[in-house]
């Protein structure tokens, strides 16, 4: 303290200029009533004025001396307390620190075992019971990072030596703890160290307080035991400042320091005026009585922070300060500890210095590495710094710097990691408070994954999602997609392939055929139109097949209602137009422009793209939903819901309006000339469509996965053989073996016998007779059905004669 007033207070020009600072030094002999009774005397006739107290060196005469002396409203700082008994700046806002807290201590312990992924360590406490009061704050901050205390040992200072045996086998029984906590009384570190020597207590990293891996007497314990250690360390620059001030400083004069006086007396065994000292004896006094302790930086730390309070209580420049008042300073003591509370100064044991609200000092610190040195060619244990730790900015350390004791960063944990892709799983038989620490590793299950280390349950995958073979990814379910090289697929080919040919076969035929009137009385365009419903149907069945998406499950609808709807509209066209001509003839224009095969075709697209458009429309509103569905060695299939899709109940309802209007126009027609008259076969058609959907609709809807497909499949090329079957073979059958009946001639007798079938039995006509010219050809059924329904009858001759209107 006298160095930091005479060094680095009264030399520096701008700190205190023009001002002095003094010392009065006193001895509390480890007495709190002594301290007190010093303190209050100076208090009440100190001259100049105290501006503040620096001390006690131990909490146990800390802490009153804290309360006594915010009780007179003196600043206290104290150099080497850490007790958090004195946190409160509430209770003593008086009362400052510059010595690092055990609360500041144990963050910084807890943040390097956690940089080191360590969580199974033991703690051994010795001394007194303040001492101990690191392990329950320590404690506190492992609570925080997960970190397991494997063995709690505390050592008091009534210790024995089997106590310090029963430590060292205790650390040694406890082979999973590698990492050893060692803090208290330096005495008794340095005893419990020599204990671990002479047992060969190798393997250990220990970690130590500030307060004693730095002491000189540790160079004694065996680089075997101790290599490798870290622990807090402080500023080693000023301290050899200070080892530079001891070795100028003249011996004989006591500059005030009355230890000093005694040192020289208890040495020479005489005081005398003629002070004289060899080298020798000067390097004993110094060693005897000036060895620099871990909290040296911090007594100078605490001068000059009340240096520093007092140079902005007053104003000063870097030139000069006002002159000091001792009222103005006893009356405005709250301003001066609101100074020393706000300042901001160059420390000794770290570049910046300030004090927290709880009167703690914001300093960082270093961390030092035990590590084996060579000096001169001479091997030796020395102090090497690796890092350092501040509130502000945590913890930050160069881990290739530091040399382990096993040569490796050891492993000190009460359970291997679990990686990811397992979880943990605790023993019930162990403590609640060790679950976060010891536990064993279980694989997740199939259908779960963990991706980060020690993850404490499983996080299950989505549905249709399966984890992978390590347990850390989840992967959906393969889609399974149709085997067109299957069995099924190779039936399919064979059946669509023969419903080509014959398609194709048709359409030659009937193009061949086309001036016949089997194929004139059946419509020629019309009969073109329904080949080509049969080719989408044929398509609709491959798209069954292929993978259900949603764009997919909207062209199904939309073809089946083509395929459906356009071929059963087409039939009403055809039979309309026949129903239309032979039954009303031509009775006005509107009637007649429904004749024409042009309107037909019009009529017909055009309820298609309605139909169409209305299908299209429900879809965008109401999206066909996509079922997954799960089937074995994590597989899905994909299917289309139509179960509740208002699409395919509308495409129903059409059917059903057209089926119902198929056989009623059916059933008009079926009295008329044989290759205009197809009632069955529309009647058969439409008991097999109907036989059709109503099979395979609901069949198609109660199933899933391939089998729904297989059925989709099915229905629309039934739908196809069916059009083909009731409409194309009997014209086939009639054009290659009855040929007889595809003559022009048949027809005119058909036609006749429907006319005279029609005459009105009470007229006078008793012979009718049909005379056309022999180069007459039937162009159109309906052009026929107009000559003789506008031929007139000759009653003088009882004949009918064609008349070309």
């Amino acid at each position: 303290m006298i160095y930091a007033i005479d060094e680095l207070v009264n030399r520096n020009p701008k700190l205190l200029p023009g001002l002095k600072v003094g010392w009065t030094l006193i001895d509390s002999c480890k007495s709190r009533e002594l301290a007190m009774a010093s303190l209050e005397y100076h208090f009440r006739n100190s001259e100049p004025p105290i501006i503040g107290v620096i001390g006690e060196d131990s909490d146990r005469l800390t802490i009153p001396l804290a309360y006594y002396t915010s009780s007179f409203r003196v600043i206290q700082i104290t150099y080497n307390s850490r007790t958090t008994a004195l946190s409160s700046g509430v209770m003593c806002p008086y009362f400052y620190r510059t010595s690092i807290s055990y609360k500041q201590q144990a963050e910084a312990i807890a943040d390097i075992i956690s940089n080191f992924n360590w969580n199974w360590v033991s703690v051994i406490v010795t001394g007194s019971t303040i001492d101990r009061e690191f392990s329950t704050t320590l404690l506190r901050q492992f609570s925080f990072k997960k970190i397991c205390v494997a063995n709690n040992i505390v050592i008091s200072n009534n210790y024995t030596q089997s106590d310090m045996i029963s430590a060292i086998q205790n650390l040694k029984k406890t082979i999973k703890s590698k990492v050893v906590i060692l803090t208290g009384n330096n005495k008794i570190i340095y005893a419990l160290l020599k204990q671990a020597q002479s047992q060969r207590l190798t393997g250990i990293t220990w970690i130590g307080t500030y307060n004693w891996l730095t002491e000189a007497q540790i160079a004694n314990i065996s680089s075997d035991i101790i290599r490798g250690a870290i622990s807090i360390d402080v500023n080693k620059k000023i301290i050899r400042h200070f080892d530079d001030y001891l070795r100028k400083l003249n011996l004989c004069d006591s500059h005030g320091n009355p230890w000093l006086f005694d040192a020289r007396k208890e040495i020479s065994k005489s005081a005398t005026a003629n002070c004289k000292y060899g080298p020798q004896m000067a390097r004993i006094l110094k060693r005897t009585f000036y060895v620099p302790q871990s909290f040296t930086a911090f007594i100078m730390d605490a001068v000059l922070a009340l240096a520093y309070s007092l140079h902005h209580k007053l104003g000063c420049t870097n030139t000069s300060c006002p002159a000091l008042n001792a009222m103005e300073i006893n009356r405005d003591r709250e301003q001066l500890n609101h100074c020393l509370r706000n300042i901001q100064f160059q420390g000794v044991s770290s570049d910046l210095i300030h004090f927290n609200s709880d009167g703690s000092s914001g300093t960082g610190f270093n961390f030092v590495n035990y590590q084996n040195v060579y000096i001169n060619n001479l091997q030796s244990l020395s102090p090497i710094v690796v890092g350092n730790w501040s509130k502000e900015n945590g913890l930050t350390i160069n881990s290739t710097k530091i040399v382990w004791n096993s040569n490796k960063t050891p492993t000190s944990r009460c359970s291997r990691d679990c990686k990811p892709g397992y979880r943990v799983n605790h023993d019930s038989s162990l403590p609640l408070k060790l679950w976060t620490c010891c536990w064993n590793c279980r694989k997740c299950s199939k259908y779960s994954i963990s991706t980060t280390y020690n993850q404490l349950n499983c996080s299950r995958c989505r549905n249709f999602f399966y984890s992978n073979s390590n347990g850390t990814q989840c992967i959906s379910y393969k889609v399974l997609r149709f085997n067109w090289r299957g069995a099924f697929a190779i039936l399919f080919y064979i059946i669509s392939s023969l419903c080509v040919i014959k398609m194709i076969f048709t359409w030659v035929v009937i193009y061949v055929y086309r001036n016949t009137p089997v194929i004139k009385g059946s419509n020629y365009p019309l009969m073109n139109l329904l080949l080509f419903w049969y080719a989408i149907c044929i398509l609709t069945a491959g798209v069954f097949l292929a993978p259900d998406n949603s764009t997919l499950c909207q062209i199904r609808l939309i073809l089946i209602n083509i395929t459906q709807i356009g071929t059963s509209v087409t039939i009403i066209c055809r039979v309309n137009q026949v129903a239309l001509i032979f039954h009303r003839g031509f009775k006005n224009n509107f009637q007649n422009l429904f004749t024409k095969t042009r309107t037909q075709i019009i009529l017909i697209f055009t309820v298609l793209t309605v139909t169409s458009s209305i299908i299209l429309l429900i879809t965008q509103i109401q999206p066909v939903n996509i079922l997954k569905i799960e089937l074995a060695d994590n597989t899905m299939d994909l299917m289309c819901d139509y179960s509740s899709s208002p699409a395919l109940i509308c495409i129903i309802v059409f059917w059903l309006a057209t089926l119902i209007l198929s056989c009623y126009l059916a059933f008009r027609i079926r009295s008329l000339p044989g290759n205009y008259n197809e009632s069955k076969n529309i009647a058969a058609a439409v008991l097999m469509y109907a036989a059709i959907d109503m099979i395979g609709f609901p069949a198609f809807l109660s199933t899933t996965g391939r089998l729904s497909k297989l059925i989709g499949c099915s229905v629309a090329l039934f739908y196809g053989i069916v059009t083909n079957a009731c409409y194309f073979l009997p014209k086939l059958y009639i054009i290659f073996f009855q040929p007889e009946l595809n003559t022009p001639e048949h027809a005119k007798a058909s036609i006749t016998e429907y006319n005279l079938a029609k005459v009105d039995p009470n007229s006078k006509v008793s012979i009718v007779a049909v005379t056309l010219a022999e180069n007459s050809s039937l162009t159109s059924p309906w052009t026929l059905r107009k000559k003789l329904i506008t031929s007139r009858i000759q009653p003088q001759n009882n004949s009918i004669t064609e008349t070309e209107d």
